[in-house]
């Protein structure tokens, strides 16, 4: 089983903590750049490396992860290309979810963004998991669609 949960809240992430290393548990933490970024967020005013240390001091058990939930162009609070804000997710989170889809609806337009991103990241942090897509409520994808999503970036990835 694989919990992942958005840190709304200080108290949220410390009974996360708390409850993680009382159960020996993994869970990921999935900030939005409007909870968590490079420059601050409205959760606890953090900034991503601010908000990791504090998790990676008090995770005794390593057992938290950290995804960037919706990572990357136009998913700030103000409208920017996300490149900052990825750059810093490189040197801090596990995985990052790249999501240019709130700005690009085309699929051509958000497929290349998909890989410009992914490229970006990777050259930065080899490490780094990926998630890709979206949620419906941004942009709502057909299977087909998705199929073909991953096939493209097969064929356009390394």
């Amino acid at each position: 089983m694989k919990f992942f949960l958005g840190p709304m809240t200080k108290n949220v992430i410390d009974c996360v903590i708390e409850y993680s290393n009382k159960h020996n548990f993994d869970i990921t933490l999935i900030p939005s750049r409007r909870q968590i970024e490079y420059n601050g967020g409205y959760v606890n005013n953090w900034n991503t490396q601010d908000f990791v240390n504090y998790i990676r001091i008090n995770d005794i058990n390593n057992n938290i992860k950290i995804e960037r939930d919706h990572g990357g162009i136009g998913q700030g609070y103000i409208e920017d290309d996300g490149l900052e804000s990825l750059k810093e997710d490189c040197k801090y989170m596990d995985i990052i979810h790249i999501d240019p889809w709130k700005k690009y609806s085309n699929y051509n337009d958000g497929l290349n963004e998909t890989i410009k991103e992914l490229n970006y990241c990777y050259n930065l942090n080899p490490n780094i998991i990926f998630e890709i897509a979206t949620e419906e409520g941004i942009r709502p994808f057909e299977v087909d669609e998705l199929e073909f999503l991953i096939i493209d970036l097969k064929n356009n990835l390394r």
